[in-house]
């Protein structure tokens, strides 16, 4: 009898396991949200393109920002973990960090949370961002200093300045783009200072640990 463990290791097979279970368990949430939200089931699988007959390029700026968003939490997360492994704490947690606050933000930019399934709640989820933000930039600030934090505070200076003209401003015409240009280069500069700064934490000490 072929021993499987010869073709794959057994931590393999755990994480294919746990791949599906967790693809799984999507899949039924949507099957639950279909019903209970009476969607069409096929809106809740198909691409929103095709379900709304739009063009391809219908939200090109936002769909790109979320893209940025989830390549700078996964590289975040990974760089991170590798350093925590490494022992090397401080810098390890900083990324980890920075990847749960932009899987937040991924989350909330991708499904509209707080434009729509929590509009009542605006401002009170711009609060909780604004104190998040605050206290990573206090408990990192040591470390934010010794990276190219202009970089960060011009994301900064970006995001702050969609999120006032979307409280200040009307959604409608040029300020609807003027807001979404703010935020997407706000994205932009996030994700630079943060790739930039997972591949100079990672390079450093990988040099001198190995």
């Amino acid at each position: 009898m072929l021993n499987i463990n010869l073709l794959m290791p057994r931590r393999a097979i755990f994480y294919i396991i746990l791949t599906n279970i967790l693809a799984g368990l999507l899949l039924a949430f949507a099957y639950f949200f279909s019903i209970k939200f009476k969607i069409p089931l096929e809106a809740m699988t198909a691409d929103p393109m095709s379900t709304f007959d739009s063009h391809p390029f219908t939200g090109l700026i936002s769909n790109v920002g979320v893209l940025l968003w989830c390549t700078t939490a996964s590289i975040c997360f990974w760089s991170g973990f590798f350093l925590m492994k490494k022992q090397i704490k401080k810098e390890g947690l900083f990324l980890i960090s920075n990847g749960v606050i932009t899987t937040s933000l991924l989350l909330d930019d991708f499904f509209m949370m707080h434009e729509y399934i929590f509009h009542t709640l605006q401002l009170l989820f711009y609060a909780i961002y604004f104190i998040g933000i605050i206290w990573y930039c206090y408990y990192f600030i040591k470390l934010i200093f010794k990276t190219e934090f202009i970089i960060l505070g011009l994301a900064f200076v970006f995001l702050g300045g969609s999120v006032f003209v979307d409280v200040i401003f009307p959604n409608v015409g040029f300020q609807y783009f003027v807001e979404d240009g703010l935020k997407f280069l706000g994205i932009s500069t996030w994700a630079l200072y943060f790739i930039r700064t997972s591949f100079k934490m990672l390079n450093k000490n990988i040099a001198f640990k190995n």
